[in-house]
């Protein structure tokens, strides 16, 4: 049996959770998302994750934006570990997908790795 992989997600309010890596999962604002957060920075559907040959992957739904606030201008999209993605990308334990370059306190931050949470037996 191989180890499970879960996203563990840390929400802009400080909120955590874990989401067990199984099948294909949206992640972005709209209710029918498998993974909701609640956050300006991302869109409605923002990426998705799947199973793919070498295991996961995530696969960026998000079209380029640039967000410009009096303090800052910040380039929008899907980066894992601060590199942009651009189409289907191979997912391992360790890598930090979020929707900025270098997140703060206020993004929403998705990491990989293995199972914590209990799951039920096979």
């Amino acid at each position: 049996m191989t180890d499970s992989l879960s996203i563990f997600v840390t929400h802009p309010t400080g909120e955590k959770a874990e989401y067990l890596l199984e099948g294909e999962l949206r992640v972005g604002r709209l209710a029918e998302c498998e993974i909701r957060v609640m956050s300006p920075y991302l869109s409605r559907i923002h990426f998705v994750l799947r199973p793919s040959a070498q295991g996961y992957e995530v696969d960026s739904n998000h079209q380029l934006t640039q967000m410009t606030t009096q303090t800052n201008r910040r380039v929008l999209g899907t980066f894992v570990n601060g590199e942009m993605v651009h189409g289907p990308r191979a997912i391992v334990p360790g890598d930090r997908i979020s929707p900025v370059e270098k997140p703060g306190p206020d993004h929403p931050v998705f990491l990989v790795g293995p199972t914590q949470s209990p799951t039920p037996a096979d």
